[in-house]
């Protein structure tokens, strides 16, 4: 190799570096975006059971937006240790 000689290879610009392979990208952005709509639906619903007042234990999680309705008089409990 002569000493003025330089590396004039074009760098690597096709996307096969790139490629998901058994789709473990798309896997890992799927659960983040559930355990972040888990958080949400769960603060949702812990504020609308505030206002309903309804106990919801401390371990509950919600995957989506639910109604609860109470009548006057009676009680709701959800989930363990809830009091």
């Amino acid at each position: 190799m002569k000493i003025n000689e330089k590396n004039t290879s074009a760098p690597d610009t096709s996307l096969e570096r790139f490629q998901d392979f058994g789709g473990t990208w798309v896997a890992r952005i799927v659960r983040k975006r559930n355990q972040f709509l888990i958080r949400i639906w769960t603060i949702y619903v812990r504020l609308n059971c505030l206002i309903w007042k309804i106990n919801i234990g401390k371990d509950c999680q919600f995957w989506g937006k639910t109604n609860f309705y109470r009548t006057p008089g009676s009680s709701i409990e959800i989930g363990k240790s809830s009091s």
